[in-house]
């Protein structure tokens, strides 16, 4: 859990996801992991909203491969072996496969909706060093548009519940402490990172943010996810709807 700290305080399970094309006949090793061919990365925690609703919330969606493409089509150096950056598949596509694969993995993880960060939560977050506000100002609001009219889902918005900067979790020498805002431990270190959000959901206070959403109501259970674009709707539950029979 190697990026667990740029992510909002609060939540449960968190976890970092790679799309890795492992067939690609190209190699390509991504900056942020040692895994082979990542197309792409998010990190993701179940929340709860407002109504007490599960929502898997990603905090970042990422390609280090296409964003090295880009670097290197604008002349910039990269670190790429050779000095040239490999060729990857879904060049304009892979942030709606990346949404297709979440919406799968959502209703998985038994979440009744998919979240994913703001333009503003991001540009807040990492100033003029983040991801392109591109990708959470059009590139993801587009896919889910495409995502909620293929699968007759809604594309909205989830108010969720975030604990503010009255808590924070750190890793100190002897464990993770659960800090006020002035820094200071308000209890003794806990030996799991766990521990210590339950203690400062507990003693912090939260407030509630606005962000996109899909709400999986009404949807079918997911038994297959189309490479290129949407599909029709009922292909991605087609198994499931005849086994049903």
């Amino acid at each position: 859990m190697k990026w667990e700290r740029f992510s909002l305080p609060g939540g449960d399970d968190y976890r970092e996801l790679l799309i890795q094309l492992d067939d690609w006949p190209l190699t390509y090793h991504p900056r942020h992991f040692r895994t082979r061919n990542v197309l792409a990365h998010v990190r993701s925690r179940i929340r709860l909203n407002a109504d007490g609703r599960r929502v898997l919330f990603l905090d970042e969606v990422q390609s280090d491969w296409h964003a090295d493409l880009h670097a290197q089509a604008r002349g910039v150096a990269t670190a790429a072996e050779n000095g040239k950056v490999a060729e990857a598949p879904f060049a304009k596509d892979w942030p709606l496969l990346t949404l297709k694969i979440m919406l799968w993995w959502a209703q998985r993880c038994g979440a009744d909706g998919l979240s994913w960060s703001s333009a503003d939560l991001q540009e807040a977050r990492w100033g003029g060093y983040g991801p392109p506000g591109l990708m959470y100002r059009k590139l993801l609001p587009d896919a889910a548009m495409a995502l909620a009219k293929a699968l007759l889902i809604t594309a909205g918005s989830a108010r969720l519940r975030v604990r503010t900067g009255t808590r924070a979790v750190c890793l100190g020498t002897r464990g993770w402490e659960v800090r006020s805002q002035n820094g200071c431990a308000v209890t003794k270190p806990f030996d799991h990172r766990g521990q210590a959000e339950r203690f400062a959901d507990l003693t912090g206070e939260f407030a509630d943010v606005d962000m996109p959403a899909l709400w999986l109501d009404g949807l079918g259970t997911i038994t297959a996810v189309p490479l290129y674009g949407t599909g029709p709707g009922e292909r991605w539950t087609e198994k499931a709807a005849s086994g049903s029979r």
